[in-house]
Parts: structure tokens; C-alpha cells; sequence
């Protein structure tokens, strides 16, 4: 390795440490929110949408193409601003929804757990929910053209 090369390496390499020991968790301005959702039988995490309002009324959002919450793993963590801070989670038509209203600070750090309960217990008997909801075709690929090859 040159000695220029070594030179920028570790300059980069403090400047990322740094950075990293200077922001431990939210900004000075900001709060942190931890979150579990679990299944309340199981004690499984699972996925769900999350729904964060903060006290600014703003939504938080993950992807500009849904505009509701965000989607999750059954774990997120999310810097909010301070203040009332609404926490819905949802899971399907099987799952009772479950929101939380917090009051934070700013630095600190809420860790919530949600245990969502299913409204019937007929997936123990091999029921599964689902909705009709389906995406198809609209004609894109009718077309002569496309068709030709079929042929």
C-alpha cells in the first residue's frame, strides 16, 4: 500500500469512528423508538405495518408509494421529534390492531414490545386469512404482436 493510500485510509477510518462515537442512538434533537411486534400465542416476532404520528402530525414514511406507516420485519427502530407520538400496529384482517401514545423527550429512547392477538382461532384448525385482492392484466399483453409468438 502506498503511503498516500495509507494516509487517506486512515484519515477515513477516524473520521468514521469518529462520527459513530459522536451520535450514539438519536440526535440531540430527536427521540428513538425500539419496537417488537410479536405474535401474543406464539411469542414469535412477525411481520406488520407500523404507523408512526408524530406531534408534528406528519406520518412516517419509508417509500413514497404507501403513505400510511411503513412496513416491517417485526422490528424497526425509528427517530421521531419530540413529543405525543402515536405507534399503531396492524397486521392483516386475523390481528387485532394495537397503538401506543408515548410522550418522549428529546434523546430519549422508548423500547416498545406489541403483542398482537389473533380474532379467531381458526388458523389451529388450518384456516388461513387472506383477501381477494389480486393484480392481472389489463390488456398489456393482447396485443397482435405479442400474441404472434403464441401462434
Amino acid at each position: 500500500m502506498t503511503q498516500k493510500l495509507f494516509i487517506r485510509f486512515t484519515i477515513s477510518l477516524v473520521f468514521l469512528i469518529g462520527t459513530v462515537v459522536a451520535h450514539p442512538g438519536a440526535p440531540p434533537d430527536r427521540a428513538l423508538i425500539v419496537g417488537r411486534v410479536l405474535d401474543a400465542q406464539t411469542r414469535q416476532v412477525i411481520p406488520c405495518t407500523v404507523r408512526i404520528l408524530t406531534g408534528e402530525h406528519k406520518v412516517l414514511i419509508e417509500n413514497p408509494s404507501f403513505q400510511d406507516g411503513f412496513r416491517s420485519s417485526g422490528v424497526f427502530e425509528k427517530s421521531v421529534p419530540p413529543g405525543e407520538t402515536k405507534v399503531s400496529v396492524t397486521r392483516g384482517f386475523d390481528y387485532l390492531g394495537m397503538e401506543k401514545v408515548l410522550n418522549l423527550r428529546p434523546q430519549e429512547k422508548a423500547e416498545l414490545t406489541f403483542l398482537l392477538e389473533r380474532r379467531t382461532p381458526l388458523h389451529g384448525q388450518g384456516w388461513y386469512c387472506g383477501d381477494n385482492h389480486a393484480h392481472m392484466i389489463h390488456g398489456e399483453r393482447t396485443s397482435r404482436h405479442h400474441q404472434s409468438h403464441l401462434l
